[in-house]
């Protein structure tokens, strides 16, 4: 049998099907081991996404929140709350300590200051 249907509010229980209009759900869908993913809206994601083939991903977004993406990167607008750390250097940085002002670190300590004052 190809479909089965439980009830008028039941389930409905098949190996594949077909649909040549559109299928709307009201509640959650749930799957797993899907190749493509075409959603529009909000998505809730358990596990990451990762976009790209392997290996050689191009970016991946874990849930803890950390990107990392490989190639070029275009950002318009990068906003830091207060510092870029130089990734396996963390006494290395490029900091934005208080407002119109840069600081540059190296091996913990502050070498250079940019602020509206100028160069110190």
């Amino acid at each position: 049998m190809a479909v089965q249907i439980d009830g008028s509010q039941g389930s409905v229980i098949a190996t594949s099907g077909d649909y040549s209009g559109g299928v709307s759900i009201g509640g959650t869908l749930t799957y797993e081991d899907v190749t493509n993913v075409d959603a529009v809206g909000l998505i809730t994601v358990r596990n990451g996404i990762e976009i790209g083939a392997r290996p050689g991903v191009g970016a991946s977004i874990s849930v803890d929140g950390n990107m990392i993406v490989s190639g070029i990167s275009t950002i318009v607008n990068l906003y830091v709350p207060d510092k870029i750390i130089h990734d396996g250097d963390t006494n290395t940085a490029i900091r934005f300590p208080s407002a119109d002002t840069v600081t540059v670190e190296t091996g913990g300590t502050e070498r250079t200051r940019v602020s509206d004052l100028g160069l110190r």
